[in-house]
């Protein structure tokens, strides 16, 4: 019922899918079942209400069709919910407390709403309560002072970006991997930060792994440091 309730959402937020009639095939009699004739239990039936209300703002309805475990369609949602998400990690609150505390910041750019360390975050799907969709669509210079704790797959894109003459400014939290092919974007053969990044500090933070995937690099105090990076591409670091 979360995951219906969160796709009408995405979908009256980006002004989608009115008028139409949606079909929507789940394993789950019971979920059948609450959409056809609701619930007695006051929790779920809270989030059926709030499901229909999203219906009515998209002038549309919704019928629920029951398919079996055994039929294609299933096991194909069944397989794209068990990808594991490496990436869903954050960093333990004291640590970020010391960090807001010292850079003020202001917007956690790449998030979602079980790790977003800020009020104002942006995710790469929707969530609620996010302020944008994927952060490389976004004008961050309109975003504040910027909290970066990555994806390692997207450093060298953030690196580029922050690069690209726009004005920004915030802290990015780094890996040291000196074999990784994004470690010379941001730090020189001494380990010292590359313009316009400065080093802000050496830190080893508990990383909480959301997804409780304790066979990554990314879970509880790492064997590798961390280097957290300043930027500020308003004003001209070289002066």
């Amino acid at each position: 019922m979360i995951a219906i309730k969160k796709t009408l959402l995405l979908w009256e937020n980006e002004r989608s899918h009115r008028n139409e009639t949606i079909y929507w095939f789940a394993d789950s009699e019971n979920v059948v079942s609450f959409l056809n004739k609701g619930s007695g239990k006051p929790h779920l039936q809270e989030i059926i209400f709030e499901v229909f209300t999203v219906l009515r703002n998209l002038r549309s309805e919704i019928v629920p069709i029951h398919l079996r475990r055994q039929d294609e369609r299933i096991k194909l949602a069944d397989a794209g919910s068990k990808v594991r998400d490496s990436d869903n990690w954050s960093i333990d609150d004291l640590s970020f407390k010391l960090i807001e505390e010292e850079f003020g910041v202001e917007f956690d750019l790449f998030a979602n709403s079980n790790n977003k360390k800020l009020p104002r975050f942006a995710s790469e799907f929707y969530e609620e309560g996010s302020c944008g969709l994927e952060a490389f669509s976004l004008d961050w210079s309109r975003l504040g002072v910027l909290w970066i704790c990555p994806p390692v797959k997207h450093l060298i894109k953030i690196c580029r970006r922050i690069r690209s003459g726009e004005n920004m400014e915030g802290v990015i939290l780094v890996p040291v991997w000196e074999t990784a092919p994004f470690y010379h974007f941001f730090f020189n053969t001494q380990g010292g930060a590359v313009h316009p990044f400065v080093l802000a500090k050496v830190c080893k933070p508990y990383i909480i792994q959301n997804e409780n995937l304790r066979d990554t690099p990314f879970f509880g105090f790492t064997e590798f440091d961390f280097k957290l990076l300043y930027f500020n591409t308003f004003v001209n670091l070289n002066k």
